[in-house]
């Protein structure tokens, strides 16, 4: 096992490689992990088989703008590219306070739990990105206004979109997550011929709907795969504990590891 390829996120290790790459691993290399530090292991293995209870969203071939499932998705797609103008930026030309503002005004629209970073530690991760990272962003064509922007991950066969973050007042008269998904499918997918494009894991907390959006609207599908997860022994007795009491646990970190175990065994 190549553990540079695991990185510690949320006090949990996750693999950082390409979806499809990740192994099975043994009792010996989830224990070493763990002498690291962290919460628990959590590793997926077995892309895109059998039907089992986690998966990852993709998408594996572009679909031109009249094969979209609809009447609303292609015209949204049309306005989106009207309106709005989509190209990959440098870091450099990466304004990080405009798309600070954005990002800030996402998470108070979808009153989201979560914490809003900080600038500095949204910053700290832009600058900290490598060159396998490409920063999208769509800005109004007549004012020059950013409206949306998008974190995207090039592997040598797949990329993995990380983020992406839309001004709500932009939401119903310019579209720009409709846009910035059609425009990116068909680079990844047509211009560099890659074998899929992922948005990410079976969700944990529940607190976003942009999978089923983009199964829908996008022809997004499910690569199922096999879930393992290893806890730090002293947490293995209380997630014992508390999963037969997993549905009276409020929203909120527990539930979220209780609904990882479900996922594991299946139960979900």
């Amino acid at each position: 096992m190549n553990q540079l390829h695991y990185t510690l996120y949320k006090n949990s290790w996750v693999y950082s490689g390409p979806i499809d790459d990740e192994k099975r691993l043994s009792k010996e290399e989830m224990k070493s992990l763990l002498s690291k530090g962290g919460l628990m292991v959590r590793n997926v293995y077995d892309f895109d088989t059998e039907e089992s209870s986690f998966w990852f969203v993709i998408k594996d071939s572009n679909d031109p703008l009249d094969d979209f499932r609809g009447h609303t998705t292609k015209k949204r797609i049309q306005t989106s590219l009207s309106n709005l103008k989509f190209e990959r930026v440098e870091k450099e030309h990466f304004s990080l306070t405009e798309a600070y503002s954005v990002m800030k005004e996402n998470y108070l629209f979808y009153k989201t739990k979560q914490n809003i970073p900080s600038f500095d530690e949204f910053k700290g991760r832009v600058l900290s990105m490598d060159d396998t990272f490409d920063i999208w962003t769509a800005r109004m064509k007549e004012t020059n206004e950013l409206a949306a922007w998008a974190i995207r991950r090039r592997y040598k066969e797949s990329c993995e979109y990380q983020s992406i973050k839309a001004h709500p007042k932009f939401f119903t008269t310019c579209y720009p997550f409709y846009g910035m998904y059609y425009v990116c499918n068909e680079y990844y997918l047509k211009t560099l011929k890659l074998k899929f494009v992922s948005d990410g894991a079976r969700s944990i907390t529940n607190h976003s709907n942009i999978q089923n959006f983009l199964i829908e609207k996008f022809n997004f599908r499910k690569a199922y795969c096999h879930l393992n997860v290893v806890y730090q022994w002293w947490l293995t007795p209380i997630v014992k504990l508390l999963f037969p009491f997993r549905k009276f646990v409020p929203k909120g970190r527990v539930k979220s590891l209780l609904n990882l175990e479900a996922m594991k065994r299946g139960l979900l």
